[in-house]
């Protein structure tokens, strides 16, 4: 049975997080992945 995956970026501020993010998301899109499945969140701009 698959399970589901869940992948965490972590880093220094300012590093290329959301550029790598973007771009394996891309890759992802390329290769059949529907972009419902992939969801991006900016812990810098929540509001609370």
């Amino acid at each position: 049975m698959d399970k589901p995956v869940i992948k965490v970026i972590t880093g220094m501020r300012r590093s290329g997080k959301s550029m790598v993010l973007k771009l394996i998301s891309k890759e992802l899109e390329e290769n059949g992945i529907n972009k419902k499945n992939t969801i991006f969140i900016n812990f810098e701009s929540l509001i609370i």
